[in-house]
């Protein structure tokens, strides 16, 4: 699933949260990527894009729950103990993936009487969350073996990101078991495998990846391309048209895309289209942005919002680049013209980040699961049974 379609599933008035949290982490065009569809976020891997995903959710989510107070401890490790609120974030995140699983049926009436890999929803939410709970010891005794430390640079980012979203969720955080300190706890930990995922892949790293190796994957496993819809779907009924009424759309597509052969404009094109399909509807004409591109950008065997799935692999397979084609699905037709993939220096530079995530996310992500199942943490059983995932119901209440 992609992280825009997922996106699109959040609520209204909780996408606001979702902006803001890209925001502040990247900029612009990072969080633009970001919401794009670039990450794949199916199957029960957590990837990194799955742990940004379900961080942010875990933000949203926890808005509409109440349930007890935070004054338990979870776990111990160096002489450190972990905040219940700390192991109550990870089984909000267990839950989440557990609701991105092919297994998961969100139409069951009670949703813990979902089974995951053959185990109960609750036994499988409960034993994820202490796996990342012994992810969250992994990262912090990493951290200190690597020498590393935060700067005073990173320690303002992170206060600043606590103060500026905190004061949003403290109620219903309190409520739910989780204090300003154990949030503060959280947002420091993922800072730190932030760092030393840079530092794992940075020049002088286990595993160096250059600039090089990150521009030859964008320009292997991504796709750019303009794009003129036209829709065989009744805009009425949003149900298939019939055969004759097929057929017009795609006579009308084939003009287009017989123009875009001839050399005509996508962009002036793209334009034309969209004043006409606001014609064909009877709504006001469209503004139009003299300044856009329209240039889309797709990943490889990853979901978009932007097109199908069918419609994805045939620009990969068929489409070349600067050579209009016509293709279709059961929604509709599309003129494509491909572009070739040549960021300039300051946006390859704005996507490195996110580009080295994406390559290397996943894999991280296993060597800290890896770490985890090594580290010596002693946990406080009895707490962590008082903390039941099944009170996580509340968060499909609605207020």
């Amino acid at each position: 699933m992609a992280l825009q379609s997922y996106f699109l599933a959040i609520p209204d008035i909780h996408k606001n949260v979702l902006d803001f949290f890209l925001k502040n982490r990247y900029n612009e065009k990072q969080a633009l990527y970001l919401r794009t569809g670039q990450f794949s976020l199916g199957g029960a891997n957590m990837n990194f894009a799955k742990k940004i995903t379900a961080f942010l959710l875990t933000a949203m989510l926890c808005i509409s729950l109440t349930s007890c107070g935070d004054d338990g401890v979870a776990a111990e490790f160096d002489g450190q103990e972990i905040p219940a609120g700390v192991y109550i974030l990870q089984q909000v995140m267990a839950l989440n993936e557990a609701q991105q699983s092919e297994n998961y049926d969100s139409s069951l009436e009670d949703i813990w009487d979902n089974t995951i890999e053959d185990k109960s929803l609750e036994e499988w939410v409960n034993e994820k969350a202490l796996e990342y709970l012994k992810n969250y010891v992994a990262v912090e005794q990493w951290f200190d073996e690597e020498g590393l430390t935060l700067s005073e640079e990173d320690l303002e980012s992170i206060d600043y990101t606590v103060e500026s979203t905190w004061p949003n969720y403290e109620d219903s955080y309190n409520d739910i078991g989780i204090a300003e300190s154990s949030y503060e706890l959280y947002q420091t930990n993922q800072y730190k495998y932030n760092l030393l995922f840079q530092k794992y892949y940075g020049e002088d790293g286990t595993e160096p990846i250059t600039d090089d190796d990150l521009m030859e994957y964008y320009q292997t496993d991504f796709a750019q391309f303009q794009m003129i819809s036209f829709s065989t779907l009744d805009p009425s009924t949003y149900e298939a048209m019939d055969d004759a009424e097929k057929e017009e759309v795609k006579e009308k597509a084939e003009s287009y895309l017989q123009r875009a052969q001839d050399g005509e404009d996508m962009v002036t094109l793209i334009n034309e289209r969209a004043k006409e399909y606001a014609e064909e509807r009877g709504q006001e004409e469209p503004e139009i942005d003299e300044t856009q591109t329209y240039v889309r950008t797709i990943k490889k065997d990853t979901s978009s919002y932007y097109v199908s799935d069918d419609v994805r692999d045939a620009i990969f397979s068929q489409a070349e680049i600067g050579e209009p084609i016509l293709l279709s699905d059961d929604n509709g037709y599309y003129v494509i013209k491909r572009q070739e993939v040549s960021p300039t220096e300051d946006d390859f530079e704005e996507l490195k980040e996110s580009l080295l995530y994406d390559l290397k996310g996943e894999d991280f992500q296993d060597i800290v699961t890896q770490r985890g199942k090594e580290v010596s943490v002693s946990l406080h059983d009895d707490s962590i049974k008082d903390y039941k995932a099944t009170k996580l119901s509340k968060l499909f209440e609605t207020n």
